[in-house]
C-alpha cells in the first residue's frame, strides 16, 4: 500500500457553465471542468479569463494620484533633486526601474536607492533618508515599500523633504504622514482592484505622468506581478498577459541576457518568469546589493547587459549552493526533532545566511508538512534572526503572536513571517510553539491538502484536450494551474531517472501514458509492474523526436494494492490480489 502525502479534495461544482456559453467561448469539456472548479461560470468571469481586452483601471482612481503627480511635476519644473527609494526583491527592482525611467523621460533630476537587506532591512531607513537630505534631495518617492515607514517619514518631514509613498503592502492602524500615498487599498479611496504589486503601482504612476509608456514598463510590471505572487485576476491578469505578449515580440536586452545565462530559448510564459527570471533578480538582494539588478534592467546596451547578467548568474549559483548546504543541515536537525514528536520545527544554527532562510524553510515544509522556522544564531549581535513558513491549517501570524514574550519583533501573515529574538529565548520559543501546537491541533489535522479541479477518464488524455488548457493561461495566485486526478491506472514500467536517480518515471498500460514524479525516485523500489495506482498532477504534452504524447507531472500518488518487495530480483513482479479484499 502506498499512502498519499496529501488529502485530495475535489471542489464542489454546484454552478455549471451554461451550454450557450460553452459554445460561445468554444470551451472543451476539460476547460469547462476547470473553470467550474475555480468558480468562473458567468459570461463576465469567463471573458475575464480568456479575453485579452484591456482590463486596466484609470490611474487617477488611485489614492492621492493627482496630488502626487502635481508634486512631481513641480519638482521637475524647479529642478529639485528626486530620490526613488526601492526594495531589494524582484518586485522592488522592477518598480524602481519603471519609475526612474519615467522621471528621466520627463527631464527630472533623479537618482535611486535600494536598501541593504542585512544592514538596513526592509522599508524606509532613517540613515538613508538623512543621507539623501545631506545630498540635497527634496523629494523622496518610495516604491514597493513605505506604508509602514511612519518614523522615517516624520524625520524626512522635519528635514524639509516631501515623501510620496507608492506601495501595496498591508496598511496598519494608521497611515504615515506622507505628502501623498498611492496605494490600491487606501481606506479613503475606492480603487476597483486592490491587489496590484509594487511594480503595478509604479506602472500606474508612470501612466499618469507620461502620455505614452514604453513596452518595457509593461514587461517589468509583469515580472514584478508574477514574482511577488499577487492575485492573477482582474488588472494583474491584464498586466501579465500584455507583458508576456510584448516580451515575446521584443525581449529587452536585459532579459535576453538573463535567459542566455539560463540557456533558455523558447516561448516565454509565466513559468519562465516565475522559475528563471524572478529567482535571478531576487538572488542578488538575498546575498549582496540588489542595485546590480536595477542596473541590469535599466541598461539598453547588449554587451553591458551580458556582463551584468553574468554577475547576476554568479549570485544565483552562489544562492543555490548556500541553500543546498543549509537545507542539508536543516533536514538532519528536522529529523531529530520529529523523532521527539515536535510538530513545529524551530531549527537554529550559527553562520546560516539570513538572505536564504525563507527558501530553506519552504523546503523543510515541503518535505515534512510541518510549520517551520529557520534561524541564524548571531553572537556578535546577540540575537537569532530568520524566517518561518507554515502550512494551510496553521496561521504563522497567530502562532508567533502567542509567543510575543519570547520575540523581540516579528512581522508576517498566515503563511510566512520574519522575526528577531534573543539567543537565550530560542529554546523557550521552540517549546512554547510546540506546546501551543499540541494544545490546538491533532496530528491528523495537519495532513496537507491538494485541491483537485477535475477527475479524468483515461480517454480524456488527448493532445487537443491538454492543449486547450493553455488557453486558460496565465496561471498564478487565485487562479492556480489545474490539478487533475486519474484513478486505477495499471503500471507497465517503473524506474528512477536522473543523474542521481532521484526522479520517478512511470509508464502505464492505459494508452502508454507517461508520468513523472520529481524528487521521488525512491518510490521505484516500492512500485511494481501491474500495480494499480491513483494519482494527481498537472497535464502537459511531451515532445520527443517530433512526436507528441500526453504526460502527467505527478503531485501525489496512492495505491491500495498490497505489496511483496523482493530486492533479490530487479525484475520485481507484483502478485495479483483481489483489490476488494
Amino acid at each position: 500500500m502506498i499512502q498519499s502525502k496529501y488529502q485530495w479534495l475535489a471542489k464542489d461544482n454546484n454552478n455549471k457553465i451554461e451550454s450557450s456559453l460553452i459554445k460561445e467561448f468554444n470551451l472543451t469539456p476539460m476547460m469547462s471542468q476547470v473553470l467550474e472548479s475555480k468558480g468562473f461560470t458567468s459570461r463576465e468571469t469567463i471573458e475575464a479569463i480568456l479575453s485579452s481586452n484591456d482590463m486596466s483601471h484609470s490611474p487617477e482612481a488611485l489614492s492621492d494620484m493627482t496630488r502626487a503627480t502635481e508634486r512631481i511635476h513641480k519638482a521637475i519644473q524647479k529642478q529639485e533633486s528626486i530620490l526613488v527609494y526601492g526594495d531589494y526583491d524582484a518586485d522592488g527592482v522592477t518598480s524602481t526601474s519603471i519609475l526612474v525611467d519615467a522621471l528621466e523621460q520627463l527631464g527630472a533630476h533623479v537618482n535611486w536607492y535600494i536598501p541593504n537587506r542585512f544592514s538596513e532591512g526592509y522599508g524606509p531607513s532613517e540613515g538613508a533618508f538623512r543621507n539623501a537630505y545631506d545630498e540635497g534631495v527634496q523629494l523622496i518617492i518610495t516604491v514597493d515599500n513605505g506604508i509602514q515607514g511612519h518614523n522615517e517619514i516624520d524625520i524626512a518631514n522635519e528635514l524639509g523633504m516631501d515623501v510620496i509613498v507608492t506601495d501595496h503592502h498591508e496598511i496598519g492602524d494608521t497611515l504615515p504622514n506622507a505628502y501623498a500615498i498611492i496605494h490600491p487599498m487606501h481606506p479613503n479611496f475606492d480603487y476597483p482592484f486592490q491587489y496590484l504589486c509594487g511594480a503595478g503601482v509604479a506602472l500606474k504612476l508612470a501612466q499618469n505622468l507620461l502620455k505614452e509608456i514604453p513596452s518595457e514598463y509593461w514587461i517589468f510590471a509583469m515580472i514584478g506581478t508574477i514574482a511577488d505572487l499577487v492575485s492573477m485576476t482582474d488588472e494583474n491578469r491584464y498586466i501579465v498577459k500584455k507583458g508576456l505578449s510584448l516580451i515575446n515580440e521584443k525581449t529587452p536586452v536585459s532579459i535576453q541576457a538573463l535567459l542566455k545565462q539560463a540557456s533558455f530559448d523558447e516561448v516565454i510564459t509565466e513559468e519562465t518568469i516565475g522559475f528563471l527570471i524572478g529567482p535571478r533578480l531576487n538572488a542578488v538582494g538575498r546575498l549582496e546589493d540588489a542595485g546590480l539588478a536595477v542596473e541590469l534592467l535599466r541598461t539598453k546596451e547588449k554587451d553591458e547587459a551580458l556582463f551584468l547578467a553574468e554577475q547576476v548568474e554568479y549570485f544565483n549559483n552562489e544562492r543555490k549552493n548556500i541553500v543546498q548546504a543549509i537545507t542539508e543541515e536543516a533536514m538532519t536537525m528536522a529529523k531529530t526533532y520529529i523523532e521527539k514528536n515536535h510538530q513545529f520545527l524551530v531549527l537554529a544554527k550559527e553562520d546560516w545566511h539570513e538572505g536564504v532562510l525563507g527558501i530553506v524553510a519552504s523546503r523543510i515544509v515541503e518535505t515534512f508538512n510541518l510549520p517551520t522556522m529557520i534561524l541564524n544564531i548571531d553572537h556578535t549581535q546577540s540575537h537569532a534572526k530568520g524566517s518561518a513558513r507554515s502550512i494551510a491549517q496553521i496561521s504563522m501570524y497567530q502562532a508567533l503572536n502567542n509567543q510575543t514574550h519570547c520575540i523581540e519583533k516579528f512581522g508576517g501573515h498566515h503563511m510566512a513571517a520574519g522575526l528577531t529574538l534573543s539567543i537565550e529565548n530560542v529554546d523557550a520559543l521552540r517549546n512554547g510553539l510546540n506546546e501551543w501546537m499540541k494544545a490546538s491541533y491533532h496530528s491528523k489535522d495537519l495532513k496537507p491538502v491538494r485541491h483537485v479541479d477535475a477527475v479524468l477518464d483515461i480517454t480524456d488524455m488527448t493532445i487537443d484536450n491538454i492543449q486547450s488548457i493553455e488557453r486558460l493561461r496565465p496561471f498564478g495566485s487565485d487562479f492556480e494551474k489545474p490539478t487533475f486526478r486519474l484513478n486505477d491506472l495499471s503500471i507497465n514500467q517503473v524506474k528512477s531517472i536522473g543523474q542521481k536517480k532521484n526522479h520517478l518515471k512511470l509508464v502505464f498500460n492505459e494508452q502508454s501514458l507517461q508520468g513523472l514524479y520529481w524528487n521521488n525516485g525512491t518510490l521505484a523500489q516500492e512500485l511494481m509492474v501491474d500495480q494499480n495506482v491513483d494519482l494527481i498532477g498537472e497535464l502537459q504534452v511531451n515532445e520527443w523526436n517530433g512526436y507528441q504524447s500526453p504526460q502527467i507531472i505527478m503531485t501525489d500518488i496512492q495505491s491500495k494494492d498490497r505489496q511483496i518487495l523482493d530486492y533479490r530480483n530487479k525484475n520485481k513482479k507484483l502478485p495479483q490480489f483481489d483489490r476488494n479484499v
